[in-house]
């Protein structure tokens, strides 16, 4: 039987110039299969839940196939409604399972480059990062989630172990998350204000947003924020974006980034998190890695205005 499945590939944050057809033969059986390569690993959740999803056959199947594999514990961490529908192999479940499976092709840790953007198997995308920091080897995420394993070859594609589910899916701009968000209503209304909601929901484009929520503008100097003029408003939201995707895995302590604004943004790494400083105001990142589709979204317990 063949399975007929599109994947939809982009680089570089692009949309991609054509569709690539695979088929996936259930059929032709490779000798070391995707299956036997997650039992090798100990993936054992991964391997019930796709045998439960009637997901097996096909990753036996001819390929190839790029898995991005959630340990055990991973799965212990999802809630309960979701892992109540992948024990029951649902519509829900595929979707997420789906979710983690590149079709038609064998993508190796060499092939990985900073903001690729990968077509999944239940036709949504992914983000693939990857940085160095200073002094450490490299660092490769998928919506901000590490792999923590590489690189393990089956006959019939490869397998990379993952810390996290990934799930739920990026559902959104990073300006379409604020602008729903029930924690940052105060930071949507200045973004629409400063005409700057576009800008972040703009999917040509990646950014990374340090997000005051609305106890941190409770905080701020508001009586000074509601005199600036637009231009002024507008540079002042801009120091907390950076133009391309920084997961926290990115940084390292006193690293320098440069803003939309255009001022330095310095990076503080300790033991108790991460914070980041603008013209020597400082805000604690208190809620960090939200993916989205044009990158990633850290609240921030401060406004980073005087």
């Amino acid at each position: 039987m063949k399975l007929l499945v599109v994947v939809v590939v982009a680089w570089m944050g692009l949309e991609c110039s054509a569709d690539l057809q695979v088929s996936m033969e259930t059929t032709e059986r490779a000798s070391k299969t995707i299956v036997d390569e997650l039992k090798a690993l100990k993936l054992n959740s991964l391997a019930s839940f796709l045998d439960k999803a009637k997901l097996t056959d096909a990753l036996k199947g001819k390929g190839p196939f790029t898995v991005f594999a959630p340990t055990d514990d991973a799965f212990k961490r999802l809630s309960k409604p979701v892992m109540d529908a992948l024990n029951k192999g649902t519509a829900t479940a595929k979707d997420v399972l789906q979710y983690h499976v590149v079709s038609g092709r064998t993508i190796m840790s060499k092939d990985l480059k900073n903001d690729d953007i990968v077509g999944m198997l239940n036709k949504k995308n992914t983000t693939i990062n990857v940085y160095q920091p200073m002094n450490a080897g490299k660092i490769f995420t998928i919506n901000g989630v590490d792999i923590t394993k590489a690189d393990n070859k089956a006959d019939n594609g490869v397998v990379h172990q993952i810390s996290r589910v990934l799930y739920p899916f990026p559902n959104g701009t990073v300006g379409d998350l604020i602008k729903y968000s029930e924690a940052h209503k105060t930071l949507s209304g200045l973004l629409d204000k400063a005409k700057l909601m576009t800008t972040l929901q703009n999917t040509a484009q990646m950014f990374t947003l340090f997000a005051p929520t609305d106890a941190a503008f409770k905080l701020a100097n508001m009586t000074e924020l509601n005199k600036l003029n637009d231009t002024e408003l507008s540079k002042v939201l801009l120091r907390h974006v950076l133009p391309d995707i920084y997961y926290q895995q990115a940084f390292y302590d006193n690293e320098s980034i440069m803003t939309v604004s255009k001022e330095t943004m310095v990076l503080i790494v300790g033991v108790g998190g991460i914070s980041v400083v603008v013209d020597m105001i400082e805000g604690y990142v208190n809620n960090p890695n939200h993916a989205c589709t044009n990158g990633v979204v850290h609240a921030i317990d401060r406004v980073l205005f005087k």
